[in-house]
């Protein structure tokens, strides 16, 4: 019985392992302008969040743009460009509101960038605020690094409703970059959530495997020794 029951919780063990994870990480906070990156967790994850400019998702001026974070109903990740909407100075004005520095595509187009280091996640829903019917966004993931390009892009895709919204179905995407960003001059939003399922890794699980298959193996070899005493 001490076998049985031994086996059965490596199996649902292996079959937990073999599984993803759903979480949600929000930016609705205040947190100050910074050209590196503002961290956000939810207790268990945790992600970097920085801006840049871009063209087609290759990025530029990552030492230059500027990302924030209010709360409220217009609150969310935004990034300020210097050479965004012609001469709006980036500063860090604790007393501005939810509603400034949204992430646009006038002029410089800006993009945020979702570093979740050694976790390897896959997106399934983005909420934005500040969308008002108009509103596209393009998603890239950085399989190689930032310095290499996107490895994936979803193209522009349509924020419907105004106020909040959320984006789902977009297809997956999976890595540890990510890229935001607003691909046309008439965009203009701001993220205050990112929802995502845990890759889980696949290193050990070919292993687990085997094992498991060998303790079943000798499980079913102790049955047939059983039956014929």
């Amino acid at each position: 019985m001490n076998v049985k029951v031994s086996l059965l919780a490596a199996l649902l063990a292996f079959v937990a392992a073999g599984s993803s994870s759903a979480a949600t990480i929000t930016f609705n906070t205040a947190r100050g302008l910074t050209t590196g990156a503002n961290v956000y967790t939810n207790g268990s994850e945790q992600v970097a969040v920085s801006a840049a400019n871009h063209a087609g998702g290759i990025v530029s001026n990552l030492d230059i743009v500027s990302t924030m974070s209010r709360q409220g109903p217009d609150g969310g990740a935004g990034a300020c460009s210097p050479s965004g909407r012609g001469t709006f100075a980036c500063r860090n004005d604790v007393s501005w509101d939810d509603t400034g520095f949204a992430v646009d595509g006038l002029g410089a187009p800006e993009i945020l960038l979702l570093d979740f280091g050694a976790l390897r996640v896959s997106l399934t829903a983005l909420t934005f605020s500040k969308v008002d019917g108009n509103d596209d966004v393009a998603l890239y993931s950085y399989g190689n690094g930032l310095l290499s390009g996107p490895t994936a892009a979803t193209g522009a895709l349509s924020l419907s409703g105004a106020g909040i919204a959320t984006l789902t179905g977009f297809g997956p995407l999976s890595g540890s970059i990510f890229g935001i960003a607003a691909p046309g001059a008439d965009d203009d939003w701001k993220l205050q959530s990112v929802s995502f399922d845990l890759v889980p890794s696949q290193v050990p699980l070919p292993a687990g495997g085997l094992l498991l298959a060998g303790g079943l193996a000798g499980l079913a070899a102790v049955r047939r020794i059983r039956r014929r005493a």
